[in-house]
Parts: C-alpha cells; structure tokens; sequence
C-alpha cells in the first residue's frame, strides 16, 4: 500500500510540474477591423465570460450589441502598478512604470458620429508610464492583461479595441501589436486616417485554454508614445458537438411543428 502512495505522489507531482510549464495558448489572430458606426462589430459568438472598458467607476456600464462592458477603473492620479477587477489583472512589465487612464474623446468626426454607446466604450483607455507624477512620459510601460479563472478545453473568443481619436497626426501613425509569448497579432492601429477624430481598429483572436489564466502584453509600434487600450471581451465559443446538438434540437422542433400543422 505504501509503495502505491508513492507511485502516486510521484505520478501527482509530475502532472503538477508538467502544468506548470505549460506554454501559452497558441492563439489564432484575425486581422484587425478599424471600427465604424457598426454596433455589429461587437462579438456576440458563444457566450460572454467577462466585457470591461477602462473608464472610471463614475461613468457606469455600457452596452453595445446586447453586450454589456463594465468599468475597469485604474485610477486617474493614483498611479497603481496593478489593478484586479473581478478574474482579470492589468499590470506592466516594466519596473517603475504604473497605470493610468485617460479621456480620448473628441467633437470631430468620424468618432463623434458613432453610436453613443459604441463611442463610450472607446473614449477612455489605459496604459502604463513611469516617473509619475513630477515627471510622467519618460519610462514607456508595456501593460500586461492576465485573464485569470479560464477553464482549460474550453475555446475563447478575446476581442480587443484600440482608438485614439483626439490625437494630433504625429501621434496616430503608430499601432500595437499583441502577443501571448507564443501568438503575434498584425499590426492594430490606433487611428488608421491619422486625423484628429480619426478611429483605431479592433482585433479578435480565438484559443483553447491549455491552463487557468492567460496573460496578453502590447507594444507601441512605429512612435514611441503610450502603450493604450480602450475595452476588451471575452467570450466562450460552444464546442462543434454543442452547436450540433442545439441544431439538432432545433430541427426536431421545427419537424415537429410542421407535422402538427399538417395533421390540423
């Protein structure tokens, strides 16, 4: 008996250790979309598992697309170097940097001319900088999104927005790029007409979970400025033998009604 504990203890430990070298997720990018006045382009595929945009606690919840986004508040003179809500974790990587957010919005076209709720939920973003508060914009900081309390098997959708619409044009040729440490996305750009009032894009990209968190970083392209986001998504896509039973399900029902219709 003691010689099978063994075996066992030592059988546990190994997957313990296995898990915990297990690599990120392998992620699949789609290329990045600049947003328009298309409500639509909010992801309802599967099931939302969490939908914030870092806005201030004061200004409520948003809804686009039947989906609502929540506040992720990381304070507006405070300077964290974290902050949690709920399962998921902003941070930077770089050391004496801290987060903050700020206020994009602008009266100019095309951004002023977007759904209320849509224009919301790109209005403020979050990034990372250092030296804070007498000297701000001397250290880029490289923030860090660790979704945490994943399931592992189950598929995702995360879905990310960029927008800097107020910025002068010397500041919108610039983009970031997204990665896990095993997936790269294309280049998302912040302002894709490089005008004041300008949009940036969204990226969605798909995973199946290999462990409990996922930790996504961006980097500034092109110009050295902020390291910003507005809102992200995430969202758990049915597996293919789910989607099957449903249409099953529903084609039975839909025979069913027809038959009654038939025999009346």
């Amino acid at each position: 008996m003691y010689a099978k504990n063994v075996v066992v203890s030592a059988v546990a430990l190994g997957a313990i250790l296995a898990a915990s070298q297990i690599q990120a997720a392998v992620i699949t990018w789609q290329a990045p979309v600049t947003i328009a006045n298309n409500v639509a382009q909010v992801s309802t595929l599967g099931t939302t598992d969490r939908a914030y945009y870092f806005a201030p606690d004061s200004t409520g919840s948003t809804t686009v697309n039947g989906v609502t986004f929540n506040t992720f508040d990381v304070g507006y003179n405070t300077y964290p170097a974290s902050v949690t809500v709920g399962s998921t974790t902003l941070s930077s990587s770089v050391a004496n940097t801290q987060l903050y957010y700020r206020d994009r919005t602008t009266t100019s076209d095309p951004y002023a001319s977007l759904d209320a709720n849509y224009k919301q939920l790109c209005r403020y973003s979050a990034t990372a900088y250092g030296n804070f508060p007498s000297a701000p914009f001397t250290i880029a900081g490289i923030p860090v999104l660790t979704l945490n309390n994943l399931t592992v098997g189950k598929e995702y959708l995360f879905q990310l927005w960029l927008n800097l619409s107020p910025a002068v044009p010397a500041n919108t040729a610039t983009g970031a790029v997204l990665t896990n440490g095993v997936s790269e996305s294309t280049l998302v750009y912040q302002n894709t007409s490089m005008q004041i009032g300008g949009l940036g894009q969204y990226v969605i990209g798909t995973f199946t979970a290999n462990s409990t968190s996922e930790a996504f970083t961006w980097t500034r392209q092109q110009y050295n400025f902020s390291n910003a986001m507005d809102a992200f998504q995430l969202r758990v896509i049915p597996e293919p033998g789910t989607l099957v039973l449903v249409a099953t399900g529903l084609l039975g029902l839909s025979c069913r009604a027809w038959r009654k219709r038939k025999s009346a």
